[in-house]
């Protein structure tokens, strides 16, 4: 049995996450009892953005590390992975929780998904200089691939 995937417009984000409301600078309101504030990561956010990922996800992120993709690095670099996540934060919809002092505490990539985009993701994989992250963008192009979710809920974009 099929079941109909949830579709979220980004401008249901706050909604969807229930997390308070977006202002128009993308700052995203919370309670203050929380400690952290969760904000729209922008371009001036970037690095500290990037700095956070290779100190944290680049070295733990299970695909990442069956192939050994940074190794020992401290922090986790590789240029190849820094590029594609950078895609994915320039699209503008990814999201970083701060702390009242301006630490990054966790973020989350976020971006749109148009059907197009399986074939660039192959031509990626297949152009990637990097053996190991070649292998994890072959993996994400065939999921992409065999899942079809373009065609099968019959929708253009998705955000994921």
């Amino acid at each position: 049995m099929q079941s109909n995937p949830v579709v979220v417009r980004a401008s249901q984000l706050s909604h969807w996450a229930n997390i308070g409301t977006v202002s128009r600078e993308g700052c995203v309101s919370s309670s203050s009892s929380r400690g952290y504030e969760i904000v729209r990561v922008k371009p001036e956010h970037y690095e500290q953005v990037m700095d956070f990922l290779r100190h944290n996800f680049f070295l733990d992120e299970p695909l990442n590390v069956c192939v050994q993709l940074v190794g020992d690095s401290r922090p986790g670099t590789c240029p190849e992975l820094e590029e594609f996540s950078m895609g994915a934060l320039q699209q503008g919809l990814s999201l970083m929780a701060v702390s009242p002092d301006g630490a990054v505490l966790g973020c989350v990539l976020n971006a749109v998904s148009q059907h197009e985009d399986i074939e660039e993701l192959q031509r990626l994989a297949d152009e990637c200089p990097n053996p190991k992250f070649k292998l994890i963008l072959g993996l994400l192009a065939h999921i992409e691939k065999e899942a079809d979710v373009h065609h099968r809920y019959f929708y253009r974009d998705f955000f994921y």
